[in-house]
């Protein structure tokens, strides 16, 4: 007896276009907490995260 297996219609795509926003999301955080460490200003953060956010050209729909 054969057992024939229906092959699925996986598109690899679909999963994955949602991993670079956790990641880049991670990176910024992790870099903000980093300048607020290292400078001890809260208000150098938004212009040290903003720079990189423009540098790495992340789209406003993907903040």
């Amino acid at each position: 007896m054969k057992v024939r297996h229906k092959r699925g219609s996986v598109d690899p795509r679909e999963g994955s276009s949602r991993d670079p926003n956790w990641a880049t999301a991670l990176v910024l955080g992790a870099l903000a907490m980093g300048t607020l460490v290292i400078t001890g200003s809260p208000h150098d953060v938004p212009v040290v995260v903003g720079a990189v956010v423009v540098a790495l050209g992340v789209s406003p729909r993907d903040r």
